[in-house]
């Protein structure tokens, strides 16, 4: 090959290295426009709200002002906390103070037609209604050396009045039970208006173990019937008993300003022990 063909070789090859090269960059040109045409981009809005700012890396952040001064608005891609607790709704609990008067409210009534009214608190004895009145049962045989007290529970009552009727069984004999209506009940020893073997009746001290009332005041009670209507007054330190409307005694006693009632019988070898009927407890002003 002469050199003449050789140098037209060289210029051919060059020309066609030439174009390509001019192919690729003119390619490159359009891709771009290319690139727009098949992924059109909308322009970045341009605003005049000074709450909208563009970042150097063309993300678009928008600001707001919080409701409040105190609030926080956390990023919505802000990532959650791993061990967020459950929220535990935890029930309603109502505290009721307790209340400063008595459980049992005055005034208050029993005429045990129905039975005996479920205030009523046996500390001892087989305490139970029979024909409308309230009792208890005497030992069929042998003595019983103690006193039975069915109660109400009035730890707040001060002045007050108790009314009942009362029937004593086989009066003036050995068969004869005594009764005792205990008032203003805050400790062991009970101040009670009595009826004894005796059929004599007042004030009293009275001992659970013992059948001898020790009368306050007095060495004995008054007489009074084996039947008929009781009616005590409390007022401050005054207690005042009534037998069908006349006054037995009045004293004057320190020690018991408050307290509840209770019914006490001492029935040692009867089977008729005293009774009880329209028991009614209403408060003095």
């Amino acid at each position: 090959m002469s050199e003449k063909s050789k140098f037209v070789i060289v210029i051919s090859t060059l020309a066609s290295i030439a174009t390509i090269i001019g192919i690729c960059i003119g390619v490159i040109a359009l891709i771009p426009a290319f690139g727009q045409w098949l992924f059109p981009v909308s322009p970045i809005p341009t605003s005049t709200n000074s709450n909208l700012a563009v970042t150097p890396n063309i993300q678009l952040i928008a600001t707001t002002t919080p409701p409040h001064p105190t609030d926080i608005l956390s990023p919505t891609n802000a990532p959650l906390p791993i061990n967020t607790p459950f929220l535990t709704i935890q029930p309603t609990v109502t505290i009721i103070p307790s209340s400063p008067t008595s459980a049992i409210q005055l005034p208050f009534s029993d005429n045990f037609n129905k039975g005996s009214d479920p205030k009523w608190h046996i500390l001892n004895g087989p305490w139970m209604t029979t024909a409308g009145r309230y009792t208890t049962l005497g030992p069929t045989n042998g003595f019983r050396n103690e006193w039975l007290w069915s109660v109400l529970d009035g730890s707040n009552w001060g002045n007050y009045r108790v009314k009942l009727d009362y029937k004593i069984n086989n009066p003036y004999s050995a068969n004869q039970g005594q009764m005792a209506i205990a008032v203003r009940m805050s400790n062991g020893q009970r101040l009670s208006f009595v009826v004894d073997y005796f059929m004599q009746s007042g004030w009293a001290f009275v001992d659970s173990n013992s059948n001898n009332p020790q009368y306050i005041g007095v060495s004995r009670g008054k007489d009074v019937p084996v039947n008929g209507t009781i009616e005590l007054d409390m007022i401050g330190n005054n207690f005042t008993g009534y037998v069908n409307g006349s006054e037995i005694q009045t004293i004057n006693i320190s020690g018991f300003e408050i307290g509840g009632v209770g019914l006490g019988v001492y029935c040692d070898n009867s089977p008729e022990c005293p009774s009880f009927d329209n028991f009614s407890i209403e408060p003095i002003n």
